[in-house]
């Protein structure tokens, strides 16, 4: 399940499914922190999430709806580590582990740095 507020991107992503011959995928379009509620029969069967929030970080009720749906990972990328932390001290009061933090230089000689982190439900 992928949500994505950008129309192209969502529109590309079900394009890249096509080509690759993948069907257990569905996209679309919006807001998470508004479509997690509409897709939520979806969303029993996932057991890794892979979020990339905007430098703002996750939205509260994007939060509060990953907790609920309890995938045993999640995978998030960020553009701002300061927001990152924030997210993630939110997930591990809720039994997430964080098990990997890697910083990852997408945009070498600028003070801009992306980390993946990996958590998982203990």
């Amino acid at each position: 399940i992928g949500i994505e507020l950008e129309k192209c991107s969502v529109e590309t992503a079900k394009e890249n499914a096509k080509i690759n011959d993948v069907s257990n995928v569905e996209f679309h379009t919006g807001k998470v922190e508004d479509m997690l509620d509409k897709i939520s029969s979806s969303l029993n069967r996932v057991n890794t999430v892979f979020i990339d929030p905007p430098r703002s970080g996750m939205h509260y009720d994007a939060r509060r709806a990953l907790v609920r749906i309890k995938p045993e990972r999640i995978v998030y990328i960020s553009c701002n580590p300061r927001t990152q932390v924030e997210d993630i001290s939110y997930l591990m009061k809720f039994g997430y582990k964080l098990i990997l933090l890697q910083p990852i230089d997408m945009l070498p000689h600028t003070p801009h740095i992306e980390t993946l982190a990996l958590l998982e439900k203990e």
